[in-house]
């Protein structure tokens, strides 16, 4: 057979995981065995592994057992072929606790195991009592610090969707007196089904009746007109103190030790190891609570201890990977609760970062040109001189919600951090002013991101470089230069005659160029036959007038004076954008000097 038959059903004494002796009384025990395309002559063995109340074994399987052959005739058309187990063997474990299958033979030799049922002798438990996250055996420190309690109940067998689950929250002074009871209701959903059932009770509630206690109870009001209208569970009560006994052992991961968890290594989920607790006994309710910073990415799950648990001392509980993803970028808490009758305790909290370890990708530069095998991408200079370049994190990056992000460009001269543009935490602003100092550079642009709380000692994050080539600016679109009173042409002219004492000035047409700033370094001279050069402006900066008006030089007779009339002369100028460490040169002006 390709896969385990079904477990057996005992469909009258099996309530509430139990079977109650005194509602058996002496009968036998009428069990099923119900699987798909049951054949006359099919072998079965029932296999019944029990411990009494004192652990001792009472078992009934192996080679102990006589096979009971399928009888079409005698089989139960829904449930199956009956299987009765002696009413001796059943009271033999009154308070203890059983595993029971049974092996399917139809080829001799080749048996069989079905899947297992788990059921305890004895009266059945009632349903079990809420529990508050943040108490601790038994006792609830008033001063925990949450703005909410959660209260917790494990989920009840019948449970279906259109249920109403009403808690009750009764609180007790210490001198005895009694506050109105409080009340909050849970309409069940599909999405309830099956999972722990859960509430929130203001923390001031617990101060209320601090050094009192309070009890804590729910009434079920059953949808299905099969059931009894309602429901009581038992009661459980708590002391409003601060727990006088240690919590227990925080939960461990499997396969993973450190704080920063990352979801992608984890696709199956994380498993969580749990320390059994002093005094772990079958039947015990575990809760574990994986919390994250909302309700919605929050859950809660349960299991009942059994036999395996206590024999192998191994507790583990799967968190599923969509809780990871959901949580990615975000710190978790991850803790659980044993809870029982008369007990229960709480652990210590796990706190973990959820967060795929940042694939920081290379930056997108908005609006340059396709780069080459050397850069990545090439900026026209002149068309930024008044916007800067736009950079942005790419969108497929994960970041952490409490992360700082800053972009950086990095070339001559200081490391320059760009502006973040409000309202779109990945887009950023190189200020055009940093643009001209790198011009016929390569400048490298990357962004950091540093996570909240990170160490001081720990460096940030970076991301892949994007490698920019700054194309020079072409002369044409630095501005012409023009010299008062000379006429235009190729040469021009320019008349001794026309210059007076005071000069003629030689500016530029625009009056000023692209990136012009203080920061930079201007010279101007003129040159002519026999070796002639003369100095109109000194090196020197940029002044803030200039940056305003524009610059001008004066051209002064005593310029002109070692030039030879009907001779070429030529007017220069250049300036340095990065600190005198290299000049751009404008379009020289040619002129012929006249009498």
């Amino acid at each position: 057979m390709s896969s385990r038959p079904p477990a057996p059903v005992i469909p009258v004494y099996l309530k509430n995981n139990a079977i109650d002796p005194d509602e058996l009384g002496s009968a036998d025990l009428i069990t099923y065995a119900g699987y798909d395309g049951p054949i006359d002559g099919d072998l079965l063995y029932p296999s019944w592994w029990g411990r009494g109340a004192e652990g001792e074994a009472v078992d009934y399987g192996n080679g102990g057992v006589l096979p009971i052959h399928y009888d079409s005739a005698i089989a139960d058309p829904t449930l199956g072929m009956p299987m009765e187990i002696e009413n001796s063997l059943v009271r033999r474990l009154v308070n203890g606790e059983v595993f029971y299958s049974y092996l399917l033979e139809r080829m001799p030799g080749e048996k069989v195991e079905s899947s297992r049922i788990f059921f305890r002798v004895g009266k059945p438990d009632a349903l079990s009592a809420p529990q508050v996250k943040e108490s601790h055996d038994e006792q609830l420190d008033p001063d925990f610090p949450v703005s909410s309690l959660t209260l917790v109940a494990s989920p009840y067998r019948a449970m279906a969707a259109g249920d109403v689950v009403t808690l009750r929250w009764q609180g007790e002074r210490q001198d005895g007196t009694q506050l109105p009871a409080i009340t909050r209701m849970l309409r069940i959903t599909n999405t309830h089904v099956g999972k722990v059932m859960s509430w929130l009770i203001s923390r001031t509630e617990a101060v209320k009746v601090r050094g009192g206690k309070v009890s804590l109870s729910y009434t079920i009001n059953y949808v299905a007109p099969t059931l009894k209208p309602t429901a009581v569970s038992a009661s459980r009560q708590l002391l409003i103190t601060p727990p006088g006994t240690r919590r227990l052992e925080q939960p461990r991961i499997k396969n993973f030790s450190g704080n920063e968890l990352d979801p992608s290594a984890f696709p199956q989920g994380i498993t969580l190891l749990i320390p059994p607790w002093p005094g772990l006994r079958s039947g015990d309710w575990l809760v574990v609570y994986g919390i994250g910073n909302r309700e919605d990415r929050t859950v809660i799950r349960h299991q009942q201890i059994d036999m395996s648990s206590l024999d192998t001392g191994k507790i583990e509980v799967l968190l599923e990977h969509g809780w990871l993803q959901a949580n990615n970028g975000l710190p978790v808490s991850i803790s659980y609760q044993f809870l029982r009758a008369d007990a229960s305790g709480a652990s210590d909290i796990l706190l973990l970062d959820v967060l795929v370890p940042m694939n920081l990708t290379i930056v997108v530069v908005e609006g340059v040109e396709l780069g080459d095998t050397t850069v990545h991408g090439k900026l026209d200079t002149q068309f930024f001189a008044s916007t800067g370049v736009t950079v942005n994190v790419p969108g497929s990056v994960s970041l952490p919600n409490d992360a700082t992000v800053r972009m950086w460009w990095e070339g001559f001269g200081e490391l320059v951090e760009a502006d973040p543009v409000v309202g779109q935490p990945k887009k950023f602003k190189v200020p055009a002013q940093a643009i001209p100092a790198n011009i016929d550079r390569i400048v490298e642009i990357y962004y950091s991101v540093r996570k909240k709380d990170t160490h001081p000692e720990i460096p940030d994050s970076q991301s892949q470089r994007y490698k920019l080539g700054v194309l020079k600016i072409p002369q044409i679109r630095l501005g012409t230069l023009v010299c008062e009173k000379a006429s235009t042409g190729n040469p021009g002219t320019l008349k001794r005659s026309d210059v007076p004492e005071s000069g003629v000035q030689v500016y530029f047409n625009p009056a000023k160029w692209i990136y012009l700033a203080d920061t930079q370094y201007i010279e101007m001279w003129l040159t002519g036959v026999s070796g002639v050069n003369e100095t109109i402006i000194e090196r020197r900066r940029v002044t803030s007038t200039e940056v305003s008006a524009g610059v001008r030089g004066r051209l002064l007779p005593k310029h002109l004076a070692p030039l030879e009339l009907n001779k070429d002369f030529t007017i220069h100028f250049i300036v340095s954008f990065d600190e005198n460490e290299s000049d751009t040169p404008f379009r020289s002006l040619p002129l012929r000097l006249q009498a």
